[in-house]
């Protein structure tokens, strides 16, 4: 929204569209890479296969079906702005796209919220687990290895 044509009426400055991009690409990436891996963190061991493949299909298939859609949808609702060498309508992007893909992003946010609430129930879950099991002593290669030293 920083670069989008609804601030800026006659010429966006290149500066912006820059910082915006890096910003956008950097958080898009983020996420990418932190969701990807939480999944995979969540995945059965003795499943991986399956679940990989339900996987793409939602972070591959139905944003690459989905996406083109939509985009189709907003700019032939925009007006032409000519013909192509074939008749077919030339279509300028709109400048409420942005806002548009702000509105799906927010779709997102909810199973993110979902998986938050979960990973913080199985972090208190596991630290709970900790917490009763530290009263046993676990006897580790290196703590048997200092018994024998000081024995000796």
């Amino acid at each position: 929204l920083l670069s989008s044509p609804l601030l800026f009426k006659d010429k966006t400055p290149m500066a912006l569209v820059c910082v915006s991009g890096f910003v956008l690409m950097t958080g898009n990436l983020s996420l990418a890479a932190l969701l990807t891996s939480t999944v995979r963190d969540y995945t059965p061991v003795d499943k991986v296969g399956q679940f990989q493949g339900v996987r793409m299909v939602f972070y591959v298939l139905l944003p690459m079906c989905i996406g083109p859609m939509l985009t189709a949808i907003i700019t032939v609702m925009s007006d032409p702005i000519g013909t192509d060498e074939y008749g077919q309508a030339i279509y300028k992007y709109p400048p409420y796209i942005f806002l548009i893909a702000a509105v799906v992003v927010l779709f997102a946010i909810y199973p993110m919220m979902l998986l938050r609430k979960k990973m913080l129930a199985d972090t208190a879950t596991d630290k709970a687990a900790d917490a009763s099991a530290g009263d046993e002593t676990v006897d580790t290669p290196a703590a048997t290895q200092d018994s024998t030293d000081e024995q000796s």
